[in-house]
């Protein structure tokens, strides 16, 4: 689940539709609390702020092109793998 979507389970609390017509999701089965929705949701969000700054710091600090390919190639895993979070995420809670 990513962070996104954790903040939209958490802010739109429809557990009576969300009962009905999608109960094999997280919250409405019941596997996880309003609570670890959030914090779940604040845990990626920090992880990825953390991880793509780390990256575009060292890409601004970089001083030979080597450094600089690097830097982007850290750039460029972590946007794949935040797109895998999202795509894990969105299979897990359907």
């Amino acid at each position: 689940m990513t962070c996104l979507e954790a903040w939209r389970e958490y802010r739109c609390n429809r557990m009576e539709v969300d009962q009905i017509n999608a109960p094999q999701r997280p919250l409405p089965a019941g596997i996880l609390t309003p609570a670890e929705v959030m914090a779940l949701g604040l845990l990626t969000a920090i992880l990825g702020l953390a991880t793509i700054s780390f990256f575009v710091i060292r890409l601004l600090r970089s001083q030979t092109p080597g450094a600089g390919r690097r830097a982007m190639r850290g750039l460029y895993l972590s946007g794949s793998l935040g797109l895998l979070a999202f795509l894990i995420g969105s299979l897990v809670t359907r």
